[in-house]
């Protein structure tokens, strides 16, 4: 297609700090500047991620809706005022979906996560082709789930094409969407995490976790281990914990752990950071842990892997998909006692044998993980589904 293709890129959030949120933003911008695409992000609320969108000068437009998604344990008086909330607001924003798209001329529509579904409805009754991502984990590792399940999987499976970010992800859903179901994994800007570098080149060794501190995400299991390690009598090094912090999460299992091994000097919970900080946290560490038990891609990893560090990860959900044990990072069992620790103890013992796996991380992740694939085979799929359209209108 010779034109370009003007694409309603609808996200489930508007925070700089989320994933999939920072996924999309990149994704627009690949989109933009390699390929002949108009992307115009849709915005749910007022947010920070707007300051993220005018830094890479994106055309933007907020429709306040609403989720259809609640916490797994919400009682029966929370669900109907959701359900109420969810009526009028989105009822709203459909009429300023439908006067948007026509006003924009809109080949696309793309919805960014399974959270947002209010524009669903329009792009089907107006047969705008619709692209729906899935980027998450939603009961296993949110403790989220859908309103209405059966409704909400009806209407994304009428969806034209749908994205799964792993193929831990595709297996969840692969009998709810079948053939319309792809894995195309997320990609990242090589220019801003990619730095040719060393590991373990100072006595002190630095771990970083990045992300959401919470339960699921097993920053316990890594405070553990360092405490293990430090009663071995390892002393040089220091972790930091990057990242919005879930206060029980602290006061029941984080802080206890640090007092039992007094790592009150070896462990910052430094809270989360902008992109550029965080990614400078990235550049200067030697091991990145990811220890997520249900991680639908795990942004962190390839972040940790394109900057040149060793990751630590779980093997579990998408990170195993996502690691080549011993040769592109290295994986723990969450079954096995004593697993990270031991692991992490032949790290500091062998420094050298590791800087290779970290090393051979990096060019993996240069060569399956860049933003430029990823939108590559997005843009394959918007010129599949205009030219299926074309057809089928010119019979």
């Amino acid at each position: 297609m010779n034109t370009k293709i003007n694409v309603a890129f609808v996200t489930s959030d508007n925070n700089p700090y989320s994933g999939a949120f920072k996924s999309a933003v990149v994704l627009c911008d690949q989109l933009r500047r390699n390929f002949n695409v108009n992307p115009i992000i849709i915005l749910p609320k007022k947010g920070e991620g707007t300051h993220l969108i005018r830094s890479y000068n994106i055309k933007y437009k907020i429709i306040r809706s609403s989720s259809w998604i609640v916490p797994v344990n919400s009682s029966f008086k929370y669900k109907l005022k959701k359900i109420i909330f969810m009526l009028i607001i989105n009822f709203l924003a459909r009429i300023r979906y439908r006067l948007f798209l026509k006003h924009n001329k809109i080949d696309v529509i793309h919805i960014n996560t399974s959270y947002h579904y209010a524009v669903a409805s329009v792009a089907i009754s107006k047969q705008i082709p619709l692209v729906w991502h899935l980027r998450e984990f939603l009961e296993e590792d949110q403790k989220q789930k859908f309103l209405l399940k059966s409704k909400s999987l009806n209407t994304i499976s009428k969806s034209n094409k749908i994205i799964a970010i792993s193929k831990s992800l595709k297996e969840k859903y692969v009998e709810n969407f079948k053939n319309k179901l792809v894995v195309i994994y997320n990609g990242l800007d090589k220019d801003l995490y990619y730095k040719d570098r060393t590991v373990f080149n100072s006595k002190k060794i630095n771990i970083i976790s990045v992300g959401v501190v919470r339960e699921k995400k097993g920053q316990h299991y890594l405070i553990e281990a360092c405490g293990k390690i430090r009663k071995m009598g390892y002393t040089d090094f220091h972790v930091s914990l990057i990242g919005q912090t879930n206060k029980s999460y602290m006061e029941d299992m984080i802080n206890p752990i640090i007092k039992k091994y007094n790592l009150e000097k070896f462990v910052s919970i430094l809270g989360p950071k902008d992109e550029a900080t965080t990614i400078e946290y990235y550049k200067n560490s030697d091991i990145v842990f990811v220890g997520s038990s249900s991680e639908a891609f795990g942004r962190v990893t390839v972040e940790g892997m394109m900057a040149g560090s060793l990751v630590v990860g779980a093997n579990t959900a998408a990170t195993k998909e996502i690691i080549d044990n011993g040769k592109t990072g290295v994986l723990f069992n969450f079954n096995e006692e004593n697993s990270l620790y031991n692991l992490l103890e032949n790290i500091f013992k062998n420094k050298t044998n590791f800087r290779k796996i970290a090393k051979d991380g990096q060019i993996a992740s240069l060569e399956k993980f860049t933003a430029l694939r990823n939108a590559k085979l997005i843009y394959n799929i918007y010129n599949e589904l205009l030219i299926k359209k074309y057809i089928l209108i010119e019979i």
